[in-house]
């Protein structure tokens, strides 16, 4: 058995879908988990993600909720529907976890940003149990 490959380990890189329509907060987050070693795709709208998804088919995808065009619930319910429980969908959003508890039932963790991202990176290799 192989030990679990610690986050930003170049070894094992993610295929990481990064959903957010701040420019600047995107490029920010998609260069950090670069430099961590995984291959991130990222999308400007809620729209644009979803078929990107689709596609690619990410390891993990990391999802705003307030997204122009399709907001990110309907997204991560999408990807969830087409590709599964193999998936990991991350929500990180501005919105607090009382909101996630009314409308999170796609993700798997739910992570308010800025501060939350040490959180964000240490769900990168967790498996388990959908968000609740």
């Amino acid at each position: 058995m192989q030990p679990k490959r610690p986050v930003g380990s170049m070894f094992a890189p993610l295929r990481i879908l990064l959903i957010e329509d701040d420019k600047d907060g995107r490029e920010s987050l998609q260069q950090l988990l670069t430099l961590l070693g995984h291959k991130v795709t990222s999308a400007a709208d809620g729209e644009a993600g979803l078929s990107v998804g689709m596609k690619m088919r990410p390891d993990v995808a990391i999802i705003d909720i307030n997204l122009p065009k399709m907001d990110g619930r309907q997204v991560a319910e999408g990807l969830r529907h087409s590709l599964g429980e193999d998936v990991r969908l991350i929500a990180y959003t501005a919105y607090d976890e009382s909101y996630a508890g009314r409308r999170g039932a796609a993700f798997n963790n739910w992570v308010t940003k800025p501060a939350g991202l040490p959180k964000l990176l240490s769900y990168l290799d967790c498996k388990g149990a959908r968000w609740s």
